[in-house]
């Protein structure tokens, strides 16, 4: 030391003390004589480790390319540290790399393990890991949460009792629509259609099948005759030389309202804009093809939020999907596409008026719900 370095010691305790209220451990004083660090880069570091938890400060220390975060930390927080066995800077630096090492080998394996699980569980497992891994927002285009810049698209939220309890309410009944009226119908036009075809050349059973038919007015009507119509669809099975045992008949009876379900998921649901997202969502398609593996059979209550947003997503429309102006109004339009494929494809399963009040009846219910 000499009168230069002497002075210059005195001239950074007063500092520090009157500008930091600490007393200084010689490491700092060594630092500043030597050059290392500054009192102005020492007081704008102390905001960025303020406050900190654990995990957060070891993300900060992770990225520091010298000690300095690391003498600012240990200069602050001499008094919540203590030191009570004296210890220097040296072992406090070699503690924390041992820990910043044991954190990168722990995150290194937690990485490699999330992206398998990523890629065994969700069709789009690629997008989310190349989103992590540019600290994007982890979720899939599909989602109807991100804009156009992969930005989160603001949410409303209501938290009120009442309102929060209507919403619950109204997801319930909506997927209630789905899976007890709307399924069920569609089913019942596929039965009317499939047994007529059957029972072609047996009087006896065209006669049964128009005495069911009769006896369908409306909604309240419907799960009679579903059941009704599945009984005389096993029936009908049993007139074809495979299915002469019921037991076989029934087996294959069921198998095939099961395939006209994926069919009717894989070739007109996935076609329409909402139902699209609400497929993703579900993962009903395989992971590696993309093939849609599981038909859509019921709505789960969430089910509602995602054609929620699939709505307020309206800059994203598909082209040909016109422009609705409220929840209700894009649900009757998502709606009216089922509408008009069951029309087409099962013309005269059910008398004209019949079938319009049905599916008035099933629409109204679904806008109340929404």
């Amino acid at each position: 030391f000499n009168d230069e370095n002497i002075q210059a010691f005195f001239s950074f305790f007063s500092q520090i003390y009157q500008g930091f209220n600490i007393k200084p451990p010689a490491v700092l004083i060594k630092y500043l004589l030597e050059g290392r660090i500054t009192l102005e880069e020492l007081g704008s570091l102390r905001p960025k480790l303020e406050n900190k938890s654990l995990p957060e400060l070891l993300r900060i220390f992770s990225k520091a390319r010298d000690d300095k975060l690391l003498l600012a930390y240990f200069v602050f927080n001499q008094p919540e540290l203590a030191y009570p066995f004296g210890l220097r800077f040296d072992a406090f630096r070699g503690v924390v790399r041992r820990a910043l090492g044991y954190w990168k080998a722990q995150n290194s394996r937690a990485w490699r393990s999330l992206k398998g699980l990523l890629r065994r569980n969700s069709s789009s497992s690629q997008e989310i890991i190349q989103a992590l891994e540019e600290g994007r927002v982890p979720l899939p285009q599909a989602s109807g949460l991100l804009d156009r810049q992969g930005e989160f698209i603001p949410q409303p939220v209501n938290v009120s009792f009442e309102e929060s309890t209507a919403l619950a309410n109204a997801r319930g009944n909506f997927a209630q629509e789905y899976s007890l009226r709307l399924i069920p119908f569609i089913l019942l036009v596929y039965l009317i259609k499939t047994i007529r075809g059957l029972s072609k050349n047996n009087p006896g059973l065209e006669k049964k099948l128009q005495s069911f038919i009769s006896t369908i007015q409306g909604l309240e009507n419907i799960d009679n005759a579903l059941n009704s119509l599945k009984a005389l669809h096993i029936e009908a099975l049993q007139t074809l030389p495979k299915f002469r045992n019921k037991k076989g008949a029934r087996k294959e009876a069921q198998a095939e309202l099961g395939r006209f379900l994926l069919r009717f998921t894989q070739r007109q649901l996935s076609a329409i804009y909402g139902f699209q997202q609400i497929i993703t969502a579900r993962k009903l398609k395989d992971g590696q093809t993309q093939e849609i593996r599981q038909a859509l059979e019921s709505l789960r209550e969430e089910d509602l939020d995602i054609l929620l947003r699939a709505y307020q997503n309206k800059g994203r429309y598909p082209k040909g999907f016109p422009k609705t102006g409220s929840f209700p109004e894009f649900v009757e339009e998502t709606l009216s596409m089922i509408k008009g494929w069951l029309k087409r494809r099962y013309p005269d399963s059910l008398d004209e008026g019949i079938f319009e009040n049905i599916w008035q009846e099933i629409s109204g219910h679904f806008k109340v719900a929404a």
